[in-house]
């Protein structure tokens, strides 16, 4: 983070402006997608603030509202959570049967790998052991740097089998703990609207990785970090890095979702610049201008010939 998004985060003015600036954005949409124009409809508006969302922002695409369906009484809303099953019913916790004929449950997924991954002595790979001290310092100095996020919405259910992403991925990929064996790599661990960019940027750095040539966290590397006060060490400024960002992710993930991954929207190409730069390539696609640098808005097309660009440099 540069010294000037510090200071702008870290002082309680900027903090207050930028809180005010996305409660006028949900306000906004809200109004204009009319939740309160019906009852029934009313009841599928969201809960909390729009910021902490992240990546579960929706586009109504249709040609027809969405919410016509449940205006006429298609479709009927029922917040409550399932008791049990009855003969051709779903009984729920407050008393109400709906008659049924079928029950489609939208439970998500297991979190991580369907196998167990293990060294070849015989150590779990994944997920990653932390330190919680670790953990602690950063939770802390975020605290200190990001007064928002004391604000961040709690949730009001919490789900029955919490799995959250480990915080000690280095990108969000692999293992501090393996970093120099350069035998494994987990792609597709975040969660964005990005995918094609973040998709093909990942994929070009596992390789590279693997390859070798990536020099992350060697000995030899000069730090470029300097939230751990006092460190010059490469590894360990990485491992400090890398639990903030993961501890950043979590605590910005949305109320009542298990924290499955890291999810990045407005800060996905501030990560899609890391890789690059991790791969010695420029990450100011829209060239050497500044206006566009500024202004341009970055799509999929940008980012078009990015494995050439690697394989003409080495």
């Amino acid at each position: 983070m540069s010294r000037l998004h510090r200071r702008i985060h870290s002082a309680a003015v900027a903090s207050w402006v930028i809180s005010a600036g996305w409660a006028f954005v949900g306000i906004f949409i809200l109004w204009m997608l009319g939740y309160d124009r019906h009852p029934e409809v009313k009841k599928l508006k969201p809960w909390v603030p729009l910021s902490p969302f992240v990546t579960s922002f929706g586009v109504f695409n249709y040609p027809t509202g969405f919410f016509q369906y449940v205006e006429s009484g298609m479709v009927r809303v029922h917040i409550d959570d399932i008791d049990h099953l009855a003969p051709s019913a779903v009984c729920l916790k407050r008393g109400k049967s709906l008659q049924s004929l079928a029950l489609v449950c939208a439970t998500g997924w297991k979190n991580g790998p369907g196998f167990p991954i293990t060294s070849a002595d015989g150590q779990a790979i994944y997920p990653p052991r932390a330190d919680p001290k670790l953990l602690v310092g950063a939770r802390s100095h975020l605290y200190g740097q990001f007064r928002g996020l004391a604000h961040v919405p709690v949730a009001t259910q919490t789900p029955h089998h919490e799995s959250q992403f480990p915080s000690n991925l280095a990108r969000f990929m692999v293992p501090l703990d393996r970093l120099q064996d350069r035998s494994i790599v987990f792609l597709g661990r975040v969660e964005t609207p990005h995918t094609a960019i973040l998709a093909q940027a990942q994929a070009l750095w596992g390789v590279a990785y693997l390859g070798g040539q990536i020099k992350l966290g060697e000995p030899h590397e000069r730090c470029r970090y300097d939230e751990p006060a006092g460190q010059c060490n490469a590894l360990l400024c990485l491992e400090w890095e890398s639990n903030l960002q993961g501890e950043f992710c979590r605590m910005m993930a949305p109320p009542g979702r298990t924290k499955r991954k890291p999810q990045l929207l407005l800060d996905a190409l501030l990560y899609v610049d890391v890789l690059l730069a991790d791969l010695g390539l420029d990450s100011r696609q829209s060239g050497n201008c500044l206006f566009l640098e500024m202004f341009h808005r970055y799509g999929p097309r940008d980012y078009r010939g990015l494995v050439d660009e690697w394989k003409d440099r080495h």
